[in-house]
């Protein structure tokens, strides 16, 4: 894995920085389907998510934030292109259980799946 092998072969370094904090991360994304170049996008949004829900957001992290629309614009795009190129992903399954059963599993309810698993699936873990 990419981020054992960019460790330091020998001397001191950092275990939480290097390994510890961005692995639940990498983990749950590339559970879901994010591409490995978006892990770092997505944790800055779930850190705009964390900011509103337990902290004291100012008005750039408010709920309405553009990190924020742009997260769920994200997410809600994510949808379409499974339903054409189904992956061996997360998203890709509820996404055959809505092409399945419709009123099983509506795109709404898929994408706010996604939106809460993107953040509970990583953030408890890393902090």
């Amino acid at each position: 894995m990419e981020l054992v092998d960019a460790l330091p072969a020998s001397g001191p370094f950092d275990l939480v920085a290097g390994l510890s904090h961005p692995l639940p991360a990498f983990m749950i994304f590339t559970l879901i389907g994010f591409p490995p170049e978006d892990t770092e996008l997505l944790k800055s949004w779930c850190g705009n998510r964390m900011a509103f829900s337990w902290g004291h957001p100012t008005r750039g992290r408010s709920w309405r934030s553009p990190a924020t629309c742009a997260a769920t614009d994200l997410l809600r795009g994510v949808r379409p292109g499974r339903i054409a190129e189904p992956r061996d992903d997360f998203t890709s399954d509820l996404v055959r259980i809505h092409l399945a059963d419709p009123t099983q599993l509506s795109p709404l309810e898929i994408t706010s799946v996604i939106y809460g698993l993107s953040f509970a699936g990583h953030e408890t873990t890393t902090t």
